[in-house]
C-alpha cells in the first residue's frame, strides 16, 4: 500500500513538472484543468501572478495557496465562458487587466482578511469579459449558473460588473 502511494505521488510530481514545462514552451497546447491551472496559479513569473499580486495589494492582505475545490471551480467557470488553453487565458488576463483590478479595487479595497486565495485574478476574469462584452442578462444566467447570489444581490452584482467593466 505504502509503495502505491509513493508512486502516485511521484507520478503526480512527473505530471506537475511536464505541464509547468509545457506551459512555458507552448501554453497554447496546454488545455485547462487543475494541473494546468494549479501550475499557473503556483507560477510566480506570468500574468495571473502579477494579477493577483497587484489585487493583493489593493486589498491590504497577503497570498494564500489556491485549495483544489477553488481550482475546480476556476476550471468550470473559465470553461463556460469559451477559454479552453492557458494562452487564452493568459491572453484575456492581459486583455482585460484593466476591468479585474478595477473589480477588485470596489470588492476588496475595505478587505478585513490577513490573506486572500491566489487565483482571484481567475476568479474576477470572466465578470471582466462579461462585463464588457456581454448583456445584462448573459451576466446575470452566469452569476446564476456559477450559484453566485440570490436574485436580489446577483441583479445589483450584475449592474455592478457592467459598471466596473464598461466605464473603467
Amino acid at each position: 500500500m505504502k509503495n502505491s502511494f509513493k508512486i502516485r505521488k511521484d507520478f503526480e510530481r512527473f505530471m506537475n513538472e511536464s505541464v509547468k514545462e509545457e506551459i512555458k514552451a507552448k501554453p497554447s497546447n496546454v488545455l485547462i484543468d487543475k494541473v494546468s491551472i494549479k501550475q499557473l496559479l503556483d507560477e510566480n513569473e506570468n500574468i495571473a501572478s502579477e494579477l493577483d499580486f497587484a489585487i493583493f495589494k489593493i486589498a491590504g492582505s497577503n497570498r494564500e495557496n489556491a485549495s483544489h475545490l477553488d481550482i475546480e471551480q476556476d476550471v468550470k467557470r473559465l470553461k463556460y465562458i469559451g477559454l479552453n488553453t492557458i494562452d487564452e487565458v493568459m491572453n484575456a488576463l492581459y486583455q482585460y487587466k484593466e476591468q479585474i483590478l478595477n473589480i477588485a479595487s470596489a470588492w476588496l479595497s475595505d478587505n478585513k482578511s490577513e490573506t486572500l486565495p491566489a487565483g482571484l485574478s481567475i476568479f474576477y476574469l470572466p465578470y471582466a469579459i462579461l462585463g464588457t462584452k456581454s448583456s445584462y442578462d448573459e451576466l446575470n444566467e452566469y452569476l446564476q449558473v456559477m450559484g453566485i447570489g440570490n436574485s436580489y444581490d446577483r441583479s445589483n452584482t450584475v449592474e455592478e460588473i457592467i459598471r466596473l467593466t464598461k466605464n473603467g
